[in-house]
């Protein structure tokens, strides 16, 4: 192995890392993140020029609504699932839910058009699709796969 080889395998990223939500595309998490920062420019601009201009509510209820939206796709960059070290939290962009490993039967990934590719099976026979969790490019299918390959291997440890 070169060293070329061996800093390629250093940097490359955890295949769960804990505490952060499981992105494929960094581009589309940075995406969300730079809009909502625009947005949120924007409603504080109309919110600072309303107070020189009393013209009446448009320019302040407009600047509160582009501040409502950077919250939302703020939250939307923050959402996903989330690796912890006694299970997994889905993050939303409302609410939260967590779940034990000894809860889980299994992770399932499937490319499907009109679904989210995730699957989370409970031993008691629900399920819950995970959003936010597709991968577009060969190289984040193949994550995908070794990342549901660890996560089923960390519910199989949880049974032992």
């Amino acid at each position: 192995m070169t060293g070329a080889h061996m800093q390629a395998a250093t940097d490359d990223p955890p295949i769960l890392p804990e505490g952060e939500p499981l992105v494929l595309n960094e581009w589309e998490q940075s995406g969300l993140m730079l809009f909502a920062l625009v947005a949120g420019l924007i409603g504080l601009f109309l919110l600072v020029t309303s107070l020189h201009h009393l013209h009446g509510p448009a320019r302040p209820v407009a600047g509160l609504v582009w501040i409502g939206g950077a919250a939302f796709f703020f939250q939307a960059g923050r959402a996903g699932l989330v690796v912890e070290k006694d299970g997994v939290t889905l993050r939303g962009i409302i609410r939260r839910r967590h779940w034990a490993w000894r809860e889980i039967e299994g992770f399932e990934f499937k490319f499907v058009v009109y679904f989210p590719p995730l699957k989370i099976k409970f031993k008691d026979g629900r399920h819950v699709r995970v959003r936010g969790f597709r991968g577009r490019t060969a190289k984040d299918r193949e994550l995908a796969d070794r990342r549901i390959a660890e996560l089923n291997r960390r519910v199989q440890d949880a049974r032992h």
